[in-house]
């Protein structure tokens, strides 16, 4: 089960920095500060099976077991001595708190046994490879706790789809919840959730010496902090059960009850997962307090929640737009591209509701819908509702997918030119300016965006390019004023 609120676009001239930094940084650690953990356990579990450690700690920890009374995985441990199944009870014994406490007080073998010497060269070189790996070293073991991996764990991840799925639900809740509690209180709560998470997950795994890490105890903790803050006030949200996708408005407080209904229902249903459930409980729970206090004692405006509550009700949440987010979310695309159409012209002035549009209809891109939904993202009404990096994707994708071939008529291609100038994408301005000079080349508009053009290029130092265009304005429009500053752009090239 999926459960998420609709998140409101990013605010880049306020944008939320230290989200955008814990993104950053979660992405960095993994990307270079992790990157080697596989091999360098490759290469610890090699050493171990090709020195005498095995032969030595394995038998031990069968006996091991069998005095705990485990006997169901001793008698696994019966067959699993040798080639993979063996480096698989590495891991088991390496994480089994109990017997790692014997191997680290070195009192696996009695000081008179004529192996003790050799086992105890060969473990601590077989220490120090496995304490190499960060997620062994640096992420959180309840068992042997340490302060730094406390605060380190909620840094580490797994595998590059724990990085994206939290990252995904860091910035879905984070851009509402900083907006709301400004960057410093918003660290601190990122922070002291984190913690709370863990020591909960603790408190369920006091003897545990598997590692805990990622972000998710904390992300939760954001979670439950923003279900607290907006209350009974609704808001829009996305589920998803099964095959099932829908979205509706709702009170915030049903989705804390949700999330927690959840982690639940996984903990004592997903027994032989490896989802830290207990963590994003304590995480819920923790922000879900930390939100009544921040409420309780009004350290933020309440205005401010309902800015974001009158935010949500707009047209861009309302039912019809969620039953097409539904449809979008079933990949029914034709139907929801035509619930968007129809909301988008009872709406003309909702960026949302536009872009949905063009994103639900470019999987048909024979489709009138696609043409319609491309030529009101580049303005053809002659109004431009979408930030500048959006119309530029819309040019692009529209260029390459559109079939039987793209429409743009000459005044919408002017205005695209003079837009892309303005932002400097020059690359596409060129591709305007070539299109405009090969089917429009006598209109004084087009010479106008060749000599602006021209101008950035010259700028850039792109100087062949830049003569081109001003020598088809010289030749085609000699008698213009265009002309005029021709000649001038090019005696500077000349100078250049």
């Amino acid at each position: 089960m999926l459960i998420v609120p609709f998140a409101k676009s990013m605010n880049w001239k306020k944008p939320p920095v230290i989200t955008i930094l814990l993104v950053v940084v979660n992405t960095l650690l993994f990307s270079f500060w992790q990157v080697n953990d596989e091999k360098l356990a490759y290469d610890a579990s090699q050493y171990y099976m090709a020195s005498s450690l095995p032969k030595i700690e394995l038998p031990k920890y069968e006996a091991f077991l069998r005095q705990q009374n485990r006997l169901e995985e001793a008698n696994e441990m019966v067959h699993m001595q040798q080639g993979h199944a063996a480096r698989v009870m590495l891991w088991q014994l390496q994480h089994d708190a109990s017997f790692l406490q014997l191997i680290q007080d070195k009192n696996l073998l009695k000081a008179d046994d004529p192996k003790r010497p050799l086992w105890l060269k060969e473990r601590r070189i077989f220490d120090a490879k496995f304490n190499d790996i960060t997620t062994e070293s640096h992420a959180f073991k309840p068992a042997f706790p340490e302060i730094s991996d406390a605060f380190s764990h909620m840094f580490m991840h797994g595998s590059i789809m724990h990085l994206i799925g939290n990252m995904v639900f860091l910035l879905i809740v984070g851009l509402v919840v900083e907006r709301l509690l400004g960057s410093p209180l918003y660290l601190l709560v990122y922070l002291v959730g984190g913690l709370a998470a863990l020591a909960f997950f603790t408190l369920g795994n006091l003897n545990s010496a598997v590692p805990l890490l990622g972000a998710s105890g904390a992300i939760a903790a954001l979670m439950g902090l923003y279900a607290a803050l907006f209350g009974a006030r609704k808001i829009p949200f996305f589920y998803s059960i099964g095959f099932y996708f829908d979205c509706i408005r709702a009170p915030a407080w049903i989705l804390l009850l949700a999330w927690l209904g959840n982690e639940v229902f996984q903990f004592f249903t997903n027994t032989m997962s490896n989802v830290a459930y207990l963590a994003h409980f304590g995480g819920l729970i923790a922000g879900g307090f930390m939100g009544y206090i921040i409420t309780h004692f009004q350290i933020i405006d309440k205005a401010d929640l309902e800015i974001e509550e009158e935010q949500a009700l707009s047209p861009a949440w309302s039912q019809p737009y969620c039953h097409a987010m539904s449809l979008l979310g079933k990949m029914e695309t034709l139907k929801a591209s035509k619930e968007f159409s129809r909301l988008q012209k009872q709406h003309p002035n909702e960026p949302d509701i536009l872009m949905q549009f063009y994103n639900s209809s470019k999987y048909q891109p024979e489709s009138s819908e696609y043409h319609q939904s491309s030529m009101l993202a580049l303005g053809e009404t002659g109004q431009t509702i979408l930030p500048a990096k959006q119309i530029q994707k819309v040019f692009v994708e529209y260029l390459k997918l559109a079939q039987p071939k793209p429409i743009l008529n000459r005044k919408l291609l002017h205005q695209v030119g003079k837009h892309f100038l303005r932002n400097q994408f020059l690359e596409e301005a060129q591709h305007v300016v070539k299109v405009l000079i090969h089917n429009d080349g006598k209109s004084e508009n087009t010479a106008h965006l060749a000599v602006s053009l021209a101008r950035m290029l010259h700028q850039k130092q792109e100087f062949s390019m830049a003569k081109k265009l001003l020598n088809w304005v010289l030749y085609h429009h000699h008698d213009s004023n265009m002309a005029i500053q021709a000649r001038t752009i090019i005696q500077a090239l000349d100078k250049a």
